[in-house]
């Protein structure tokens, strides 16, 4: 039995009988603190991306003989996007930044890219909400992937259709914002567009 006013420590050099109100009180505070952090991932359905960070999609097209495997990668430019987690899968993402929507999908066993990106508009003019491709033109990124531009006009949205490829891989990237808003958004939509490669 200690004496009164005598400190007993621990093996720890702890004062005995404190120690787990300490750890309780740690909990206490932190333990919302990271509940609230990944319950509000979840809720929000969003994951952010550091800038400079890489995604990348893969697709395989085993049928094929030899199967053929395709990989696209993208380089997030700056602060503030994030990935919609809910459409996230090994071959497509979902990218949000403000009122700024991008999705990107990488295809294995492309033959035409314009026949891809023609098909592509015909998915797209199909839609609940349709949007419709205009003024289409060849586009080329500065990683040398070459393919097809167009604009998207549609009653809610417009935005951007682009299709670019490397021998039998290719990547599609659907961009849309609010009416108006996409020529604001041009600077981070390039940025994202020229970071696209293609290894072989």
């Amino acid at each position: 039995m200690a004496a009164d006013g005598v400190v007993m420590l621990n093996r720890f050099g702890l004062e005995k009988g404190r120690v787990w109100p300490a750890v309780v009180m740690l909990v206490a505070v932190f333990a919302p603190l990271l509940v609230w952090s990944q319950l509000n991932t979840i809720i929000s359905g969003k994951e952010s991306l550091e800038p400079n960070s890489t995604i990348e999609l893969s697709t395989s097209t085993p049928l094929t003989a030899p199967p053929i495997d395709g990989k696209v990668r993208m380089t997030i430019p700056g602060d503030g996007w994030s990935a919609d987690i809910a459409d996230t899968k090994p071959s497509e993402w979902s990218l949000v930044h403000g009122q700024v929507h991008l999705d990107v999908k990488a295809i294995s066993g492309v033959d035409d890219i314009t026949v891809l990106f023609d098909r592509q508009a015909r998915d797209l003019a199909s839609e609940t909400q349709p949007m419709f491709v205009t003024d289409t033109k060849p586009y080329s990124t500065e990683k040398d992937l070459d393919g097809v531009w167009g604009n998207l006009t549609g009653e809610s949205y417009t935005g951007i259709l682009a299709v670019v490829g490397r021998e039998s891989v290719a990547a599609v990237v659907v961009v849309t914002t609010p009416p108006g808003k996409t020529t604001a958004q041009m600077g981070d939509i390039v940025l994202l567009l020229n970071s696209l490669e293609i290894p072989v």
